[in-house]
């Protein structure tokens, strides 16, 4: 059987870029010498020494232009011919790196490693790959490895960014800052110091540093759009949104001062101008988030029936995301939608049963509309869900009280005090709930429970005695309270 054969003289790089990029390649040409190079394979036919010269020269080429397919097939076939070749191997896992198939880069890289553990560049990839899949330690350990071997700013930067990465934010600045002499990184280097400043909360250092970097390069959209961010951390919005539009017109393709823009708009009482910012940001693509910014800043201004479109939008997407049933909840309040209000907040609380702030919301709209045996049925599911949650006990107690539904707290309380054992604040309020009940040596068994647990609620007890007992009941109640502290050994300062 007959194959295509190459020439020498076939050009492997575009005529039209020759010179001005090696890696400009003519993909028609690795097409036919992918077809050549496949039927060959299949033939059982041998390479030629020539041929595997030319296999290589096209790896390399491949991999510099992302073709990694081809560069796997390419080097899995050199790797036949010269399995032990470290530079093949490492190859192989810088291939497999960039196709996201981690585990098979570490095989590989591994490998290389243990044919030649003084090789940097394995060393240095295989840190990458155990970087990516999560193994920061051992990522760490291994580029320490290729740095003893053979110093490199390369070795270095990517040694910051695990640090980093890693939050151990001290070390990762001072390798940045020794970057700082480095034509090849300096500017890398700056990003990151200005970076780990601002997670630091340290928004004056790192606004220091961007106008430095600033200085060097004006039209940085980077750094203009940095500078924006720490303004507006530290409250100065219109600093910001100057900063994030200079960002915005060196590159308007750069989305993301758009969304930090609506920020400082709102945060100045701008809405228009925050909500068009927000739009821009979201153009031709759906962010939930974005929507949701859009939906509530809508109902902050009284457009309600607007924001209750975008926030459809959220749920017709997502239908999981509790947050945007809330909005939708406090949208229907406000235009006296009581029925569909209360589905939403039902379904928002079913949602995420453990977010508090939803339940008190909720719970606080039942009562505001006069649904009283309803809003204590949701205070108990409330609590079910959050049996520690002080907010909730304290809604709770306000309720009973203004209501005087204390059975209705007794209730509540004693189906949940198992989900909270030792909890001196909740057996002190069932105590109180008991005393209003009349119910008088239940009261004293968890108010003693309670002052047991914290011996400060005995003084508090003392205090609201007037509030919770009947004027005749004072001095039984304090003699059986103190007979009963007696008889468990409590000492109290009175």
């Amino acid at each position: 059987m007959e194959f295509w054969s190459y020439d020498d003289d076939d050009e492997l790089f575009d005529d039209e870029n020759d010179g001005d990029n090696e890696n400009n390649i003519d993909e028609a040409y690795v097409q036919m010498f992918s077809a050549w190079f496949e039927l060959k394979k299949r033939s059982g036919e041998d390479f030629t020494y020539e041929d595997l010269e030319k296999i290589e020269e096209l790896l390399d080429v491949c991999i510099d232009n992302g073709l990694y397919e081809n560069a796997l097939n390419f080097c899995d076939t050199l790797l036949e011919y010269n399995p032990s070749s470290n530079e093949l191997l490492t190859k192989k896992g810088i291939i497999l790196m960039n196709m996201k198939n981690f585990s098979a880069a570490i095989n590989s890289l591994e490998r290389a490693v243990e044919i030649n553990p003084n090789n940097s560049e394995s060393l240095i990839n295989l840190s990458l790959s155990y970087f990516n899949s999560g193994e920061y330690q051992k990522s760490l350990e291994l580029i320490d490895r290729a740095i003893n071997i053979e110093p490199s700013d390369f070795a270095l930067y990517q040694k910051g960014v695990i640090l980093q990465t890693y939050q151990r934010l001290d070390e990762a600045l001072e390798i940045f800052k020794a970057l700082l002499g480095s034509e090849e990184y300096k500017e890398e280097a700056l990003q990151e110091i200005s970076h780990i400043l601002f997670l630091q909360g340290k928004f004056e250092e790192s606004l220091r540093i961007n106008y430095q970097a600033v200085k060097q390069e004006p039209e940085n959209f980077w750094y203009w759009f940095n500078i924006g961010l720490c303004y507006l951390e530290l409250g100065r919005y219109y600093r910001a949104i100057e900063a994030f539009q200079k960002s915005i017109s060196i590159n308007p393709f750069f989305v993301y001062p758009y969304l930090y823009l609506s920020w400082a708009y709102s945060s100045i009482g701008r809405y228009k101008q925050a909500i068009h910012s927000l739009l821009k940001y979201s153009l031709n693509r759906y962010d939930r988030y974005v929507y949701f910014q859009i939906a509530n800043l809508l109902g902050d201004i009284g457009f309600y029936e607007e924001a209750i479109d975008l926030y459809l939008t959220i749920t017709d997407r997502d239908h999981m995301f509790a947050p945007a049933h809330i909005g939708l909840a406090l949208c229907y309040k406000e235009l006296d939608e009581i029925s569909t209000a209360e589905d939403c907040f039902k379904t928002g609380t079913s949602l995420d049963p453990k977010n508090v702030e939803f339940w008190q919301m909720a719970i606080s709209f039942l009562f505001e509309n006069r649904k009283i045996s309803r809003g204590f049925s949701w205070l108990a599911s409330a609590l079910n869900n959050n049996p520690q949650s002080e907010e909730l006990l304290s809604d709770l107690h306000f309720y009973v009280f203004k209501f005087k539904r204390f059975n209705e707290g007794i209730e509540i309380l004693e189906n949940i005090k198992p989900l909270a054992p030792n909890n001196a604040n909740m057996l002190f309020m069932l105590g109180e709930f008991y005393a209003r009940s009349g119910k008088l040596e239940k009261a004293i068994e968890y108010f003693t429970e309670s002052i047991h647990l914290n011996q400060k609620l005995y003084h508090s007890l003392k205090s609201i005695m007037n509030i919770i007992l009947k004027k005749k009941d004072h001095s039984t109640f304090e003699k059986m309270l103190n007979l009963k502290l007696s008889l468990q050994e409590l000492k109290f300062k009175k």
